[in-house]
This record gives C-alpha cells, sequence and structure tokens, in this order.
C-alpha cells in the first residue's frame, strides 16, 4: 500500500471586514482495499466489481474444459467465486500436463491485475493451490498422484509488490474455505473432524456455564450449534455413523439439559412434533434434502452448477452400468 501527501490550501473570509486568512494543510491519503469489513452492500458490490474481471479471464481464454460422458457436451469453468473467495480452475480435456502450473499462473496474473485495476488486493498467505493428477496400476485402476514431475512454483504478488510463493496442497489435504473444509479428492474426514471438534467445543461450554435454564439450553441446541453444523452439509457426503458421532457430545449434554434421558430414542429425537418428536434435526436426513434441494434448484437452470451436476450424473451413470436415470434405480 502507497501512501501519499497532498497539500490542500484554504482561504477563510473573516465576518467582520475583508480580511482573508489562507494556510495550508497536509492530508495523508492513501487507497481503500475493497469496501471495508462488514458492509452491507459488500456482496452487491463485490458482483459488481468481479463480473468484468472474470470477462477478462474468459476473453483470454484461461478456465477448463471437459466433455460429458455420455452426451459428449462440452462445458467450461473460469471458476468459483462467492464473496470474497474466489477458486480459480485450469485444465481439463485441452490443457497439457507440461504446462499446467505456466496456465494457472497466467490466469492468477490476470485476476490479480484486475482485482488491483478495481482498489482490491490479494494476501499469499491466505491463498493456495493444489494439483489434481490421475496414476494408474497395472490392473488399470486409477488413484491420485501424491507428487508432479512438474516442480513449478506458483508466484503472488503481495501488497507491497513482494513476489511470494504460494502453498501447495496434495489431493487429501484442505484448507478452511467459507466455513467448509473441502479436499480436492472430495473426501469428507477433515470435515468430519472439524464439525466433531466444533459440536465437543459446544458441549464443554454447555458444561461450564453453570446451572442454565431448560429453555436456554433448548435455545442454544437449536439456535447455535445446529446452525453451523447444517451449513456445510449441502456440500458434504457424510456417512450415517459420521453424522452420529458428531450429534453425539452435543446430544450427551443437552438432552440432560432440558430433562430428558439420554437414552431417549433417536427417532422420537429426530421425529417431527405431530409423531411426537423433538423436532432436532437429523444431521444425515437434513444433508440428503439439501442434496435433493440442489438438484432440483439446479437441474433445469443454464447454470455453471446445473452442469457439473449434469457432468456427475452422466460419469455415475457410465459407472454402475445400466441404462436409464441413476436416481430412479433401487441402490
Amino acid at each position: 500500500m502507497f501512501t501519499t501527501i497532498q497539500k490542500l490550501s484554504h482561504t477563510v473570509r473573516t465576518e467582520f471586514g475583508n480580511s482573508e486568512i489562507k494556510f495550508t494543510q497536509e492530508v495523508w491519503l492513501a487507497p481503500l482495499h475493497g469496501v471495508g469489513q462488514g458492509n452491507g452492500a459488500g456482496p452487491a458490490i463485490w458482483a459488481v466489481v468481479s463480473t468484468p474481471v472474470l470477462d477478462l479471464l474468459r476473453d483470454e481464454g484461461v478456465g477448463a474444459a471437459f466433455n460429458l460422458s455420455l452426451s459428449g457436451k462440452v462445458i467450461k469453468v473460469l471458476g468459483y467465486s462467492f464473496v470474497d473467495d474466489t477458486d480459480l480452475v485450469v485444465g481439463g480435456n485441452y490443457c497439457n500436463h507440461d504446462n499446467i502450473t505456466a496456465e494457472l499462473q497466467r490466469s492468477l496474473d490476470l485476476w490479480q491485475t484486475g482485482i488491483e485495476a478495481t482498489g482490491g488486493a490479494l494476501v499469499p498467505e491466505k491463498s493456495f493451490w493444489s494439483e489434481v493428477l490421475f496414476a494408474w496400476d497395472s490392473k488399470g485402476k486409477w488413484s491420485y498422484s501424491k507428487d508432479s514431475q512438474d516442480s513449478s512454483n506458483i508466484i503472488m504478488k503481495d501488497t507491497n509488490n513482494e513476489e511470494k510463493i504460494l502453498r501447495k496442497i496434495g489431493p487429501n489435504e484442505a484448507i478452511e474455505t467459507l466455513g467448509v473444509h473441502l479436499t480436492p479428492n472430495g473426501k469428507d474426514e477433515i470435515q468430519f473432524q472439524a464439525m466433531k471438534e466444533k459440536s465437543i467445543q459446544w458441549a464443554n461450554k454447555i458444561k461450564s456455564a453453570g446451572r442454565l435454564s431448560r429453555q436456554d439450553v433448548w435455545t442454544g441446541l437449536r439456535s447455535t450449534i445446529l446452525k453451523t453444523l447444517e451449513y456445510p452439509l449441502p456440500v458434504t457426503c457424510l456417512t450415517k455413523d459420521q453424522c452420529k458421532k458428531i450429534m453425539y457430545p452435543i446430544l450427551e449434554v443437552s438432552l440432560p439439559g432440558v430433562g430428558i434421558s439420554r437414552k431417549f430414542l433417536r427417532n422420537y429425537i429426530h421425529g417431527p412434533p405431530e409423531c411426537f418428536g423433538l423436532d432436532v434435526p437429523s444431521l444425515f436426513t437434513y444433508q440428503g434434502a439439501s442434496h435433493i434441494d440442489l438438484l432440483v434448484t439446479h437441474w433445469k437452470e443454464e447454470s455453471t452448477t446445473s452442469q457439473l451436476l449434469r457432468s456427475s450424473m452422466e460419469s455415475l451413470q457410465v459407472e454402475i452400468g445400466l441404462e436409464g436415470n441413476p436416481l430412479n434405480i433401487n441402490f
């Protein structure tokens, strides 16, 4: 960030007479990055600012292109941008592995140039990149490659215009982005551990809070920890057992706190009021419902999410080797 000094001259006319007083004031000026933390118009402003930058990258031909497994349709993905987080994607069928890092570096340079031109800034310490490669064994089974033959680094400039080497994460590693730990290989083990830790922390805080009323415990359960755990579920594929393990510390503390036995049947805990249930959401059921909601909402839309869902569905149909809609097949 560069700071400049500007001299401003002021002339003040006195109330009596025609005398004037002149003085000079030095003003420190500095460019403002972003729109300020907590600005209610932040998301809308970011959409306006980021759109022409994304158009710039699209015009330069960066991104990734993939063929759908059955229809052969080509989908192109430039990246994903939400609030102040952006993921740039490079690769696909039309990108040579030998120049994959060079193409990613070009994409990053264009993005950084556009963001700086609109008053923004990138922070290398909060940025990272990963490379997804596949290896096949003698039996034709694939796995994720841990190491790449390409040892090139990805460089990002900080606010002082100094070049920094971005950290690289493996396919099985995850760094929290927008509150979710997503790994390039799609595994949820790190996210599961993060959610379990949050449930343990919440339970410990309820224990250490002293004697809380039943209403306070119930309100804390419904409006705090459950909302925290529900947030990432649309993009996770946690198993039923994992969901139970996440909820176990919470129910062990909250049920006695509201005057209910810890051993109360879980079907009644998660059941609706009309069936004499407590209406405590089941994480596994909520996760499945959120997946269905995504399909219903985006399937007929011409959006990037819709294209990715169609690509996954066609790949699933090829994988299981059966005709017809995979969702209509008895699991």
